[in-house]
């Protein structure tokens, strides 16, 4: 059960730490950039910094992302716990005896 529970764990961070939060923030990122090149047209050389600009400002949050990470790994151990708790974990309220 722990193995299973660990591979459960592995996957939702990996699939929400890595691939959606991810996702979601450089696509905002991309989308608020093309909109800020559509609202200011005249300053953009002959449509190259609108063809471009979207782009490179996506690029340039990829090594931002570990950034996000360690909050995310929190809340997913936090639901983990609550949802699916280790099997030697104390009960919820109780505290453990060293």
């Amino acid at each position: 059960m722990a193995v299973l529970r660990t591979g459960v764990h592995a996957l939702t961070f990996q699939s929400i730490a890595s691939v959606l939060v991810p996702s979601v923030i450089i696509h905002q990122v991309v989308h608020s950039a093309d909109n800020l090149t559509k609202r200011f047209p005249k300053f953009m050389a002959g449509g190259m910094v609108a063809r471009w600009l979207p782009s490179l400002v996506g690029l340039a949050f990829i090594p931002l992302m570990p950034f996000i990470d360690e909050p995310v790994e929190h809340l997913i151990d936090k639901g983990f716990d609550k949802a699916w708790p280790k099997a030697d974990a104390p009960p919820e309220g109780e505290k453990k005896k060293h």
